[in-house]
């Protein structure tokens, strides 16, 4: 039981500090800090950027998802289980 506490702990960690940065990420996607530079050399700097940010939420938004899931299979007593066949997972 202790692990089991110990694993959500650390599973609720993650989950805030993933909902942090995504909120972060979709901040600076939505250009909350200015518009695109002017010089276009800097814009497709900045345009490459956002890219990598897109990325970088999808990853955190599939990350943030498998969590979510792990926390709900833990309230309903079925963490550790197999989905398939209900057999432990060691």
């Amino acid at each position: 039981m202790e692990t089991l506490n110990a694993i959500r702990e650390d599973l609720e960690a993650r989950q805030k500090r993933l909902m942090t940065r995504l909120g972060k990420i979709n901040s600076h996607l939505r250009q909350e800090s200015g518009p695109l530079n002017a010089d276009w050399k800097e814009q497709a700097q900045e345009l490459e950027n956002e890219e990598v940010l897109q990325a970088l939420d999808a990853h955190g938004r599939e990350e943030l998802e498998k969590i979510t899931l792990a926390l709900a299979r833990m309230d309903a007593g079925t963490y550790g289980l197999c989905n398939e066949c209900d057999d432990k997972i060691g």
